[in-house]
């Protein structure tokens, strides 16, 4: 008899998904934080419950330019979530805690 219970185990806990999944957040916030790890994790979870949603709309939008429009096709989200981590690794290296807690050059 089957209980319909999901399986939990190393192939489901330690997936490579879930890994990669875990170190964009800790890299996008910021390493060796906690807030670091709570505001990448935040900003990934909005990313992929939105981002999709936004390049829809953004796609009906530039219907009048078709190659924006496919460029901007909810479909695509995966890719403009990859150019927004490099992105955000080039402007914010120490993630973006790592940027705040990080001294201006102004206050020196």
């Amino acid at each position: 008899m089957h209980c319909g219970c999901a399986y939990t185990g190393p192939d489901t806990t330690l997936s490579f998904a879930i890994m990669v999944d875990i170190l964009l957040m800790v890299v996008i916030g910021g390493m060796g934080t906690m807030y670091g790890a709570v505001i990448g994790a935040s900003l990934f979870v909005l990313a992929q419950n939105y981002l999709q949603k936004l390049m829809g709309a953004a796609a009906q939008a530039t219907e009048a330019v078709p190659v924006i429009a496919h460029l901007l096709h909810p479909d695509r989200w995966l890719l403009w979530l990859g150019i927004l981590f490099v992105l955000s690794v080039y402007f914010f290296p120490a993630g973006i805690v790592g940027k705040l807690r990080a001294p201006t050059a102004s206050s020196n």
